[in-house]
Parts: structure tokens; C-alpha cells; sequence
């Protein structure tokens, strides 16, 4: 049975933001070449993503939810 949309997925996706502006606004202070640019954003997005399944407590055999 499918649950309700909740507010979790707004409050990631707020986070996420927030997230990859601050690391953007840290990559034009610092003057970091703009080529970093798409690692920072990809690691920063894998870094959450695992933060995410850890919350949950997802196992990593559990399968597709």
C-alpha cells in the first residue's frame, strides 16, 4: 500500500540545496577552478545519499523499496 506523500521529501530536497549553494558559494570564495565544480556536487549528493540510507537503517540487501 503507498503512504502518503510526506514532508521528508521537501526537507531533503531543502537540504540538498542548501547544501550544494553553500558548496558553491565555499568553491567562488576559494577561488577553486570551476571544473571541480560537477565533483563537488556529485560527492556532496553521494555523501547525502548515504546519510539518507543510513537514517532509514535501509540494508544494502534489502532490495528495491
Amino acid at each position: 500500500m503507498p503512504r502518503p506523500c510526506s514532508t521528508n521529501g521537501l526537507l531533503l530536497a531543502g537540504v540538498l540545496v542548501t547544501t550544494i549553494g553553500l558548496g558553491l558559494a565555499a568553491i567562488a570564495t576559494l577561488g577553486i577552478p570551476r571544473h571541480w565544480t560537477t565533483f563537488v556536487v556529485g560527492i556532496a549528493l553521494l555523501l547525502a545519499g548515504a546519510v539518507r540510507a543510513a537514517v532509514r537503517g535501509r540494508r544494502p540487501d534489502a532490495g528495491a523499496s
